[in-house]
């Protein structure tokens, strides 16, 4: 006999469950965001560092928009380093930071992605339990 008491609070648990299936599926979104654009700047930086003084070239701003700009300085990049804080570096070592960057956010992403893999199929296994469970509670108030 399945008790009602403790299906309900399974089925708490389960909607528990896949809120936080969501939120980690947010921030999984969020950390593709974030290493697009990584990839974005890692790319400029590659097709500036190799430009003359005084040609033209078309800068990425982000949505498919691009400007018009003249090369003046391209031998180094400013680096956000964090807390609004930047540092000055030259292009080389500007790509290996970000570089760095781009490896520790894809193992945060494979962790999450494993973290998501066990609670979907937690979620799953539970959903199976309560749907057998609750077609017994409907057998049992008929009968």
């Amino acid at each position: 006999m399945v008790d009602e008491n403790d299906f309900r609070e399974r089925l708490g648990k389960l909607e528990a469950i896949g809120k936080q299936l969501e939120a980690l599926e947010e921030q999984l979104l969020y950390i593709d965001e974030i290493t697009n654009e990584h990839s974005a700047a890692e790319e400029t930086i590659k097709g500036f560092k190799d430009e003359k003084e005084d040609s033209e070239v078309l800068v990425p701003l982000g949505a498919n928009t691009h400007i018009y700009c003249k090369v003046g300085r391209n031998d180094k990049v400013l680096v956000g380093l964090g807390s609004d804080i930047s540092a000055e570096t030259d292009a080389e070592v500007a790509i290996d930071i970000i570089n760095r960057r781009k490896r520790d956010i894809m193992n945060t992403r494979t962790e999450l992605e494993n973290k998501v893999n066990q609670l979907g199929q937690e979620y799953q296994s539970l959903e199976q339990e309560l749907q057998e469970e609750y077609q017994q509670l409907q057998l049992a108030q008929q009968g």
